[in-house]
């Protein structure tokens, strides 16, 4: 017999799905030229005739360096969290405090994320619409983090 939906409670890997969910939506956020293309600026030299001999362009990486760092502080924190998942804490509290450090790691990272979605907006000309939804995004997987982590803190933070 099934449980009624309403009646449901959260899932143990409700994190993982979300942070997944983030990465991906990050991934094809940042993979917008329009938005993280880096601009080029073309300088040419000519001749004395006037003829072109040379076009140089030089690219300015700051949208894509911008973009990087989000894209790795949406997959730092999955992957962070993921190696907390599979540290199994023994009955004398081994592997807890590794254990603490990556789900600690993992809302930095998200905490970074935040700060960069925030510089973004405005170096990128990102609209306020899509730049909160992202955010929500964000803030909802550090509140799942910091929940597992607090509830680890409960479970394991006396075995010492």
């Amino acid at each position: 017999m099934s449980v009624p939906k309403s009646q449901r409670g959260e899932g143990k890997l409700v994190l993982h799905v979300e942070l997944r969910k983030l990465a991906a939506h990050t991934l094809t956020k940042t993979r917008n030229a329009k938005k993280f293309g880096s601009s080029a600026t073309y300088f040419i030299e000519r001749d004395d005739a006037g003829e072109v001999v040379a076009i140089e362009e030089k690219r300015s990486a700051s949208r894509e360096s911008l973009a990087r760092r989000i894209e790795d502080a949406a997959i730092g924190a999955g992957e962070c969290a993921w190696r907390a998942n599979d540290i199994r804490v023994g009955e004398h509290g081994e592997g807890w405090p590794e254990r603490k450090a990556l789900q600690e790691e993992c809302i930095r990272h998200l905490d970074a994320m935040l700060w960069l979605l925030n510089v973004a907006r405005q170096a990128c000309g990102l609209s306020g619409k899509e730049t909160k939804h992202w955010a929500d995004m964000v803030r909802a997987c550090r509140n799942l983090a910091r929940g597992w982590r607090d509830k680890d803190v409960k479970r394991y933070g006396r075995i010492r």
